[in-house]
């Protein structure tokens, strides 16, 4: 059996203790072993509530548990997941967080940290919403070397407005606000609908 800790039982964190639970079987299947959460660190107690019973204060209980391998981070914030955090890479527990303020700040030294003890910082879940590109770039993009991903700040964007048919000289929005392409000319039916409403400079 894989025991696992959640820190913070907000909406994210108790969202993935319920997907643990409901999920329990079908996960089990996939990793060829059973899941369960033996603590969840919380400031708050939730007396009356199933999750009480293994609600924790100090995050040392967790650091000190060795029966305890995973542990899913869904604070938020930098510190003090960051402490926390760092105490369990360094004491050979796998973290897995969806915080993106931790990862910006912190997630280069917290990966030194987990290559260090020899576990692993997962962060998908910090990255667009959850939308899987971290895997694909590791496992997909194997042979393909990425040695920067270059960033700049977005230009400052302006709303398009739309000329009188009758005066453009190119594809655009009338003000009847459907679409031209040429002079005069319109192809599309009234009631379609388009959306295009910002542009750069």
């Amino acid at each position: 059996m894989i025991k696992v800790a959640v820190m913070g039982f907000g909406t994210i964190g108790s969202g993935v203790v319920e997907v643990l639970s409901i999920n329990r079987e079908s996960i089990a299947k996939r990793v060829g072993d059973t899941i369960d959460v033996k603590y969840v660190l919380d400031l708050r107690d939730f007396e009356g509530h199933p999750i009480q019973k293994k609600i924790v204060h100090d995050y040392r209980r967790i650091v000190e548990d060795k029966e305890v391998s995973i542990v899913v981070e869904t604070m938020g914030g930098v510190e003090p997941a960051y402490t926390f955090v760092k105490a369990m890479l360094e004491a050979g527990k796998h973290v897995t967080t969806s915080n993106k303020a931790l990862v910006a700040e912190k997630g280069a030294e917290l990966l030194e940290i987990a290559k260090a003890h020899q576990v692993n910082f997962q962060f998908e879940a910090s990255v667009g919403g959850g939308i899987p590109i971290i895997r694909p770039i590791n496992c997909a993009l194997t042979a393909e070397k990425i040695e920067v991903i270059p960033i700049k700040p977005l230009p400052r964007k302006k709303a398009i407005t739309s000329a009188p048919v009758e005066n453009q000289a190119h594809p655009g929005f009338g003000e009847d606000g459907r679409y031209h392409t040429k002079k005069g000319e319109n192809p599309l039916p009234k009631d379609t609908k388009l959306t295009f409403a910002l542009a750069g400079n």
